[in-house]
């Protein structure tokens, strides 16, 4: 709009060509005041604007209440034609018009009001920025969740890490209790021995003191034949007690020493334990309670509570491929992906039906754990029961097997 003078009021302008000063009404619906030949010419043929209503400035009072709110902002002048203003946003070329730009390049393209269109670019950015706004905040919930759960699991960590100190303090208080007590107990015993042997020695000493002062007492006396008697009489037994003194040898000194322990924590870190750390993919709970378990090449987990073996699929939700009636002690996989299952007196083999075959019987031996390795030699650790342990010169051996087996070495 061009201004008048200071104090006077602003001159009406057509804000579509904004040229012509000769105002006839306004669009309700573009909020934009036009005059004859634009209203006429040009805002109506807009396809856009083929239902919007133009009241004439006499009658715009009455239509007051019905003028959309629109957005406040200033109006800018138009790049290419310096002396217009835009009026209309044109969504085919995604840019501003005046409308010179209008007639010269946007004649049959899709035209909105300016001012709708902007608000509806608002009204996007704001819901894009309300989207985001949840997501983030979804996200932050998810990262303190994930704190949260992180130091959860610290605390228990560093309790069982706790735990395992003191159970290893426990152990080594015991263990040295009774190295003191056997210590204490040896000093005694050997204390006991040599105090004794100091009495003993004593006595004799004490006999000796008491027989020279009889001889010396006798010898005041001057009588000889009580000093003759008593001489031979202390002879004697200084003789017996000389001869005992030329036997006796000198105290057995046995000291005692302590061997320290050889175990170094940098060389034998199992002796306390270690932190993992791991990512938990699947949770899956196991048809059966798990005494042992051991996992196959092919992903499957087979698992026994010492009553059955039962080999499940973890990626199926721990779905039963078979299960077999049988005391188990210890489970494991070969290189061939054949299962091996340590009985109470056997190792047996599970074939692809679902039966076991015996590979070795080691009685009267108990196994107690095997291992089967790279050579796929089968290593089982053996022992006797406590009633058979005296009748053998070996109660505890280790026994190499081949996968048939037979014994590779004893």
């Amino acid at each position: 709009m061009a201004a008048t003078s200071k104090g006077a009021q602003s001159a009406l302008v057509c804000e579509f060509c904004e040229i012509e000063t000769k105002i006839m009404g306004k669009c309700i619906d573009c909020s934009l005041l036009l005059c004859t030949k634009c209203s006429d010419k040009l805002h109506s043929k807009l396809k856009q604007a083929a239902d919007h209503r133009i009241v004439k400035l006499k009658d715009l009072s009455d239509y007051s209440q019905e003028l959309p709110i629109t957005l406040k902002f200033k109006s800018a002048n138009c790049k290419m034609h310096k002396s217009q203003m835009y009026c209309l946003y044109c969504k085919t070329c995604e840019a501003l018009a005046c409308p010179s730009c209008i007639l010269s390049s946007h004649q049959s393209h899709n035209l909105e009001e300016m001012r709708k269109t902007i608000q509806e670019k608002i009204d996007d950015v704001k819901n894009m920025n309300k989207k985001l706004e949840v997501s983030l905040a979804q996200k932050i919930g998810n990262v303190k969740e994930a704190r949260c759960i992180k130091k959860s699991n610290f605390s228990e960590v560093r309790d069982e890490i706790k735990k395992e100190e003191d159970r290893l303090i426990t152990n080594i208080k015991k263990k040295t209790n009774i190295e003191l007590q056997a210590l204490e107990m040896k000093w005694k015993l050997d204390d006991k021995t040599l105090s004794d042997e100091e009495n003993g020695l004593n006595v004799k000493l004490t006999e000796l003191h008491d027989s020279s002062s009889s001889i010396q007492s006798e010898i005041e006396k001057g009588d000889a034949e009580n000093i003759v008697s008593l001489i031979t009489t202390t002879t004697t037994s200084t003789s017996q007690n000389l001869l005992t003194l030329i036997e006796y040898s000198e105290p057995d000194i046995q000291l005692l020493g302590f061997i320290p322990g050889n175990v170094d924590l940098a060389m034998s870190p199992k002796l306390l334990g270690s932190f993992i750390s791991y990512r938990t993919i699947k949770y899956v709970i196991p048809p059966i309670d798990p005494m042992c378990m051991a996992l196959s090449k092919n992903g499957n987990v087979t698992i026994s509570d010492r009553s059955q073996v039962t080999e499940c699929n973890p990626r199926d939700n721990m779905n039963i491929l078979r299960s077999i009636q049988c005391i188990c002690r210890e489970l494991g996989y070969s290189k061939s992906n054949d299962i091996f299952v340590l009985t109470a007196h056997e190792l047996k083999k599970i074939h692809a039906p679902g039966r076991l075959k015996s590979i070795h019987d080691f009685t009267p031996y108990l196994p107690t754990t095997f291992h089967i390795s790279e050579e796929n030699d089968l290593i089982i650790a053996l022992e006797l029961g406590k009633e058979e342990q005296s009748n053998k010169k070996y109660p505890v051996k280790i026994v190499v097997l081949t996968m048939n087996g037979k014994i590779k070495q004893e």
